[in-house]
């Protein structure tokens, strides 16, 4: 009888542990909330971005760290990387700061665009990658979006 009651408990964990396993997680959603300058020469300029994760699973996203990539108008214009920890609750959100430095040929590259663009604002995509705590799994994210000028 105890051999049989173990042997239940046994299948029954595994199992538990199987389903777990097969748990999907899905990316959050990371846009840009905010973008300052910080300090500028004239070889490079340091900017704070404020991000936006968004987390759309049932479970609070333990974040280590990521990696990005900001592009404007197209034209690649920061990259950067945080190892900045951030539990985003489930189903809501968090803001982080992250600093990225860009060149002076990139952001006259930038400014050019924008004074030959009639455009009333300035398209960006955030790209990267999202890494998890205690997981190996890298959450990609791709977002557009526009940034008004008036």
């Amino acid at each position: 009888m105890i051999k049989q009651i173990t042997i239940y408990l046994v299948i029954f964990t595994l199992l538990s542990a199987c389903a777990a396993l097969g748990k999907k997680t899905e990316s959050p959603t990371v846009t840009l909330a905010g973008l300052k300058i910080v300090k500028a020469d004239f070889f490079d300029q340091r900017f704070a971005l404020d991000l936006r994760l968004q987390n759309p699973n049932d479970f609070t996203l333990p974040i280590r760290g990521l990696s990005y990539d900001l592009l404007l108008n197209g034209k690649s214009f920061a990259t950067g990387v945080s190892a900045d920890k951030v539990n985003v609750p489930a189903l809501g959100e968090a803001v982080i700061r992250v600093e990225s430095v860009t060149n002076l040929f990139s952001l006259y590259k930038q400014l050019r665009s924008l004074a030959e663009s009639s455009e009333k604002g300035i398209n960006y995509q955030l790209k990267g990658n999202v890494s998890l705590v205690n997981k190996s799994l890298k959450l990609p994210f791709d977002k557009r979006g526009e940034i008004s000028l008036q």
